[in-house]
């Protein structure tokens, strides 16, 4: 017994150790198991404000978000981890044709694509826009909206990386982020539902709406496209309501063919 006295003495502590290192996994599974629940209920508030639903995709993995944008179908889909991302897809089904990319990475050459500049200096020095073929950037970035579209992209503020891609049947938006904030994510639909726009009409067929809108129920903020709820701004010129937070953000009314002046809070 003397001699077996060390190596049960030593079992012993193995067996310790291996229990310590299993409490410690189970806590951390735990505190991430607690922070993904808090933030799986945030993103089920976001879906409802949106318009959409929250959908599981495990125990630990973030809920994808499917709602509307422009009244096409849209998902976004949340990753953390080493390699965290947010995607938005939406389905467009009459872009049957051409391939647009915008990234802030500087992309190689593709055959028969052309890596264009839109004209606006600072822009051209922050991204990448390749197009196939040319006249759908042309189109896209037309100088009756240019200004439009370089905010709409900038709306997006990713330092870590963005990708917006327009292709037959589909406009897809991956940051190289996990965006959980709810200011953050309401402007990606923003842009999206821009870019709904841009890549289905021509400058001169999008509406100019100059009667004046209403705070009801029904409306929508013309910068995240989510339905209108109290803190409101209210544009001086055209009288059409903002989401505080989205008027604070973008600096003035988003209304197309609106001249933008400082707005006033909605009484």
């Amino acid at each position: 017994m003397d001699i077996l006295a060390p190596v049960l003495a030593n079992s012993g502590d193995d067996a310790v150790g291996f229990i310590g290192v299993v409490a410690v996994v189970v806590f951390v599974l735990i505190i991430k198991s607690v922070k993904r629940s808090g933030a799986r209920e945030n993103l089920r508030v976001l879906a409802s404000r949106l318009g959409g639903s929250a959908m599981p995709e495990g125990l630990l993995a973030l809920p994808t978000i499917d709602c509307l944008a422009q009244g096409y179908r849209a998902r976004i889909q949340l990753r953390d981890g080493k390699e965290p991302r947010t995607q938005l897809q939406i389905v467009v089904p009459q872009l049957s044709a051409g391939w647009m990319r915008i990234a802030t990475e500087r992309l190689g050459p593709e055959s028969g694509t052309a890596t264009l500049a839109v004209g606006e200096p600072f822009f051209d020095a922050d991204y990448t826009v390749q197009a196939r073929p040319p006249d759908l950037a042309h189109s896209v970035f037309d100088p009756l909206r240019r200004t439009d579209v370089v905010q709409s992209v900038r709306r997006l503020e990713c330092p870590s990386g963005l990708v917006l891609t327009v292709e037959a049947g589909r406009i897809e938006i991956e940051l190289r982020e996990c965006i959980r904030d709810d200011r953050r994510l309401r402007s990606l639909m923003g842009t999206a539902a821009d870019f709904v726009r841009y890549v289905t009409t021509r400058p001169e067929e999008e509406p100019i709406l100059w009667s004046e809108s209403s705070e009801s129920s029904e409306g929508r903020c013309p910068v995240c496209t989510a339905r209108l709820s109290e803190p409101l701004i209210r544009c001086d010129s055209c009288r059409s309501p903002h989401h505080r937070e989205c008027w604070e953000y973008l600096g003035r009314c988003a209304t197309y063919g609106c001249d933008p002046k400082p707005g006033r809070r909605a009484a």
